[in-house]
């Protein structure tokens, strides 16, 4: 018994030796400053909407926190990645975590330049009477698809009231579909 005891004494001694518990919070915190510096980076890019309109101002404040959550995703894997360029353990070990860093670092990247293109690009404005609202998806009559709402949670829990089947609206979307606003407007009969 006392053999046995031994022996996993020593095994869990070369494991703690490898892991270094100061290096793994170094790279913890990195990441959840780099995940914070994200989520409240200003723009730092010309958007493609005209920011004297206070819609398409809006449309810009709503697409630029989706380039914000993408930034996110590469701050959550790129220290990761590091850590595991810089610091070699047990090469099983290595590799898995290099690998899965990279993964998600190329996957967060490529997001990433998606969003900040679609934030650079001119909006085009759509107007239509919407057909059908599910969840954050709207459809307008005569459109081939439907678009995605990307407004906030007070935005969309504000609209409810009137985005409903049969509304006439004006939205600001993207070249990926994504509505940054939308309002209501007048119909030719005045109901709005």
């Amino acid at each position: 018994m006392a053999l046995v005891a031994t022996g996993r004494s020593l095994i869990i001694g070369r494991i703690r030796g490898r892991v270094r518990a100061g290096r793994l919070l170094v790279f913890t915190a990195l990441s959840a400053g780099l995940v914070l510096g994200a989520l409240r980076l200003p723009p730092f890019l010309p958007a493609g909407a005209d920011l004297a309109n206070q819609a398409q101002r809006l449309y810009a404040e709503n697409l630029w926190s989706q380039v914000q959550l993408s930034l996110v995703l590469v701050g959550c894997f790129l220290p990761w990645l590091t850590y595991a360029l810089l610091w070699r353990g047990a090469a099983r070990g290595a590799a898995i975590v290099a690998g899965l860093a990279l993964s998600g670092t190329v996957l967060a990247t490529w997001v990433t330049v998606i969003t900040v293109g679609t934030y650079a690009a001119l909006p085009a404005s759509v107007v239509g009477v919407v057909t059908r609202v599910d969840g954050r998806s709207i459809q307008l009559a005569g459109a081939s698809g439907a678009y995605y709402l990307a407004l906030s949670d007070e935005e969309m829990a504000s609209s409810s009231t009137w985005l409903k089947p049969g509304s006439a609206v004006m939205m600001w979307v993207s070249r990926r579909g994504q509505v940054g606003a939308i309002e209501a407007v007048a119909t030719e009969g005045g109901a709005g």
